[in-house]
């Protein structure tokens, strides 16, 4: 039901100013309740302003702190002779299962799995800030632990056809693998490579 409010009427001497008819109406829940919200035009500035605060809020969720938990990562140092994989990060890093593999140009390819680094798998398992593994080529014979690693879990040396680190190409690179899923490619010329450890080990 609806009831017609009307204004009082004014003497004929006088312009009469007639406001709208406001209409009562039953509200079936509060959840359906009718409000009457202006309508605003945006300024380029306003809308620039809003744009630039959503690209805050949706790079902040895809980027921040609270929103993606802290990520391990080992470094790669290396030459033509050696390579380090070492841990410069405060917390413990899971080594196992990293397989490096650089594919030559005639389609063979030169590899190694860290695995095969060390004689227990366990010491890579939890590899502690400032530790290491080493690999060198087999031709050096038996090299000293490096002063930028603090203990070494495990260090071989290889032959060539696991060298995957050397090449005197100036774009070769190298893939480091887990289960399968490419985690980095590093440019051998580079000398260095960070690997975020995304897929850990069980």
């Amino acid at each position: 039901m609806t009831e017609d409010v009307t204004p009082t009427s004014t003497p004929t001497s006088r312009p009469t100013e007639t406001e709208p008819s406001v209409v009562a109406t039953e509200e079936p829940s509060p959840t359906r309740r009718a409000t009457v919200t202006p309508t605003v035009i945006p300024t380029e500035a306003a809308t620039a302003e809003a744009t630039a605060e959503l690209t805050v809020d949706v790079t902040a969720t895809l980027t921040g702190d609270a929103a993606t938990p802290e990520v391990a990562w080992v470094n790669l140092i290396y030459d033509g002779d050696e390579i380090l994989i070492i841990n410069q990060q405060s917390i413990p890093v899971d080594l196992r299962g990293l397989v490096f593999v650089q594919t030559l140009p005639n389609g063979q390819t030169r590899s190694a799995n860290s695995d095969n680094m060390t004689d227990d798998l366990d010491r890579i398992r939890l590899v502690q800030e400032e530790d290491c593994l080493h690999l060198w080529r087999l031709e050096l014979g038996d090299l000293l632990k490096p002063d930028a690693c603090r203990a070494r879990q495990g260090f071989r040396a290889i032959g060539i056809s696991r060298q995957f680190w050397v090449s005197t190409l100036p774009d070769a690179t190298f893939e480091v693998r887990r289960n399968n899923i490419v985690l980095q490619t590093c440019l051998i010329s580079a000398g260095e490579c960070r690997i975020p450890l995304w897929d850990r080990q069980s």
